[in-house]
């Protein structure tokens, strides 16, 4: 499910833990956060579900951000949790790159590993960001465009080693987001 707006709202957990934030509703327990799994689902956008189900099982903590949002880097220092700081930059308003947000080069400095995910989403991509965050304890996902891919994979080689950032690219040359064919544009 596509949400043009996102919000990026806290997941309450013991203050001794820190905090975890999640994408499209106020999922402030368990059950909120299942029903937006299977919302994800059935709307058949189904490739940050792995995300969602590892908040759900206190494995990560996950702050989800669109442009112009201050990273809760202070909060999720706190947590005792890998966490995952997932900045999205490929929808229609965004593809800005890094020099479009502020706090690009803050957030990579605080990254331990990142993947920058220029490709439709699988969930498998979102499953080894779980992954990756479990590693490193604290993981930059970046959602951009193909076009961006170069300037965020500079900006982050400026802070980690190339060893510990993955790129996920389109197949075949291709190019994400696909572009919509002008006639079913309204």
């Amino acid at each position: 499910m596509h949400v043009p707006n996102f919000q990026a709202f806290q997941f309450g957990y013991p203050k001794h833990t820190g905090p975890a934030h999640v994408l499209t509703a106020r999922c402030t327990n368990a059950e909120r956060i299942a029903a937006a799994i299977t919302i994800m689902e059935a709307a058949g956008e189904d490739f940050r579900t792995p995300l969602f189900r590892a908040v759900l099982h206190d494995e990560i903590a996950l702050t989800v951000m669109c442009h112009g949002q201050t990273a809760p880097l202070d909060q999720l220092d706190q947590t005792r949790r890998p966490a995952i700081l997932l900045l999205t930059d490929d929808d229609d308003t965004t593809r800005l790159g890094p020099d479009g947000w502020p706090s690009s080069a803050r957030i990579m400095r605080w990254g331990r590993s990142a993947i920058l995910h220029g490709s439709g989403g699988q969930p498998e991509h979102y499953g080894a960001a779980v992954v990756g965050a479990v590693v490193s304890s604290r993981l930059v996902l970046i959602e951009t465009s193909s076009a961006q891919l170069a300037p965020w994979i500079k900006a982050a080689a400026r802070f980690m080693p190339l060893g510990r950032i993955l790129c996920i690219k389109p197949t075949g040359g291709g190019v994400h987001p696909v572009p919509m064919p002008t006639e079913t544009m309204q």
